[in-house]
């Protein structure tokens, strides 16, 4: 077992995290998910994700079972599977399934702090919009990294925090379903921060376009972009999810962006709009 950091607490895990980081000094004063490998899956559940016990279990054919609770992720993979499907599929569905659990709010989000920033900007939108290449241009200009593909949103005061695995980014090369792990220096990882703004990225324009939603709009746009909304669904939360949405968009500002073209380096302009958000 290896003691790893992500999501402001710690993974007790004998399976590798993409994105997570060395764990902090005082890591064993923080909340603990315990990431263990028990026997191999000869067949999975027909439904994806089922509630058994207490727990809810994801299944994906030919990859794993994963049986989550709010402190514990069970693996059972089928014989023969990929460990790189194996940890991905944990990254990707059975960790954040374990923070709902825990009742945060995961957004389907990258998330930077901006170079000299207090606060992060989570950046959603719908697969291709555009996510890590604006990610990776803010990188480029002394950002640090927060979170690649899901953010945990935790509700209280006196601030709204946003945490995730800070230590890389995935990235499609050549359009295929693979992706590349591209680790950050960490020094540019920042494992939790006050979240200062919501970015949904959404098409491009001839120009910029940058328009801040009024609250209803905003959550909307929150609950459209949660993270893996079968999960809250099946542990009967749509209730709660909604508030938190509610809350979140009471607090935090929430703007849809239009960008010329995903491959030029940021403008004066949206450097201007990003600093705005955060002031």
């Amino acid at each position: 077992m290896t003691i790893s950091f992500g999501f402001n607490q710690v993974f007790d895990t004998d399976i590798d995290i993409p994105g997570a980081v060395s764990a902090r000094a005082n890591a064993q004063s923080e909340n603990v998910i315990c990431v263990k490998t028990g026997p191999s899956c000869v067949d999975v559940d027909a439904k994806l994700y089922a509630l058994n016990g207490g727990a809810l279990v994801f299944s994906a054919r030919e990859v794993a079972r994963y049986r989550c609770t709010d402190d514990s992720i069970e693996v059972n993979p089928f014989p023969g599977a990929d460990p790189d499907w194996v940890s991905g599929l944990l990254v990707a569905t059975a960790i954040p399934a374990a923070l709902w659990m825990q009742r945060r709010f995961v957004l389907h989000a990258t998330a930077i702090v901006p170079k000299g920033a207090p606060r992060a900007i989570a950046i959603a939108g719908a697969s291709g919009a555009g996510k890590s290449v604006l990610a990776r241009q803010l990188l480029d200009l002394g950002a640090s990294l927060l979170a690649d593909d899901s953010v945990a949103i935790e509700l209280g005061a006196p601030d709204i925090m946003a945490s995730g695995l800070p230590g890389g980014t995935h990235r499609r090369i050549d359009g295929k379903a693979e992706r590349q792990f591209d680790s950050v220096p960490s020094a540019r990882s920042t494992s939790s921060a006050p979240l200062g703004a919501v970015i949904i990225l959404d098409g491009f324009a001839d120009n910029f376009e940058a328009r801040r939603l009024d609250k209803v709009e905003a959550v909307g746009q929150i609950i459209a972009h949660q993270h893996r909304p079968r999960i809250p669904a099946a542990l009967g939360r749509a209730g709660p999810v909604l508030a938190q949405a509610a809350t979140i968009a009471e607090h935090i500002p929430v703007s849809i962006w239009r960008r010329c073209k995903n491959e030029l380096p940021l403008s004066v302009i949206e450097q201007d709009a990003l600093s705005a958000l955060i002031a």
